[in-house]
Formats: structure tokens, sequence, C-alpha cells
């Protein structure tokens, strides 16, 4: 999946899930203790890395992963898109 293509999904506040290395992850929203909404990145029921900026959760690393990485060798028809 494109890194573009993520964002644009995210714009319109889209959730998404998919499967990488046989673990399910997702991009949701959520609301930090001062009341702003944050996306949230995480594998399911797992600690997230949660920000304002997406650029800030493709540049960090996750389980040793940099999370731009998995999302660039994603397949967008195996992507679920909510």
């Amino acid at each position: 999946m494109k890194i573009a293509t993520l964002k644009e999904l995210l714009e319109h506040g889209h959730e998404i899930e998919f499967d990488y290395k046989e673990k399910r992850y997702s991009f949701t929203f959520g609301e930090n203790e001062k009341g702003k909404i944050v996306i949230a990145f995480c594998e399911f029921y797992k600690d997230d890395i949660e920000s304002e900026d997406i650029d800030e959760i493709l540049s960090s690393t996750y389980n040793g992963m940099k999370v731009a990485d998995i999302i660039e060798e994603l397949d967008e028809k195996e992507v679920d898109i909510f």
C-alpha cells in the first residue's frame, strides 16, 4: 500500500485493519486526555502508538519494525477499510 493512500484513507476518517507476518494490526481513532482526536496504531490487543500526526506514527518503530515499511509491504487488496 502506498503511504499516500493510507494518509488519504485516514484523512477521510476510515479505520484500517490488516494482517502482517501472521499478526493483526490496525489504525483507529481515539481521544487523548486533552480531548483531541488521535490516530492509534497497534497490534490487536497490544500497546499502541498514538499521535495527532500520521507522519509521526509512520516514522516510528513498532516491535522492531518501522511502521512505514510495514505499510509499504501491504497489498491493498488485503487491507480491510471501514
